[in-house]
């Protein structure tokens, strides 16, 4: 799927759901035990590409794939419960980004860290330095 920067992502989502008691037989007359794949599938697929298209590739990898997955569980909610079929949650088990995108991602973590580290360096230094001094 497209992220909103171009990039295209490979995503491996899980949705649990089940078909509410009242629905069932109006699920098997109209669509028969194929429902999945006449119903489900195509909704999760347009749902998946329509949050995916505005979100960047950063915060699939990172910490947005919680909200993503919520998102993705909200509008399956809204298009599939007027159908009689209620989605539990949505789970984003895998997302596989270019490797030049995942290798920057990563260099720029593994810098932020840096900096952390050598900001908390510097601050043990300084009150080192204090410490000497009121001695």
């Amino acid at each position: 799927v497209p992220t909103n920067e171009g990039l295209v992502v490979e995503l491996d989502v899980s949705v649990l759901f089940h078909i509410r008691k009242e629905a069932v037989r109006d699920i098997y007359v109209s669509m028969g035990t194929s429902y999945v794949q006449v119903l489900v599938h195509p909704e999760v697929t347009s749902t998946i590409r329509s949050l995916t298209s505005g979100v960047s590739a950063k915060a699939l990898y990172t910490q947005g794939r919680e909200e993503i997955a919520t998102g993705i569980a909200k509008q399956l909610n809204e298009k599939l419960n007027p159908r009689g079929i209620e989605v539990e949650q949505a789970l984003l088990r895998k997302v596989l980004l270019p490797k030049l995108v995942t290798n920057a991602i990563e260099e720029k973590l593994k810098a932020e860290q840096e900096s952390q580290r050598m900001e908390f360096i510097l601050t043990k230094e300084k009150q080192e330095a204090e410490r000497k001094r009121i001695e």
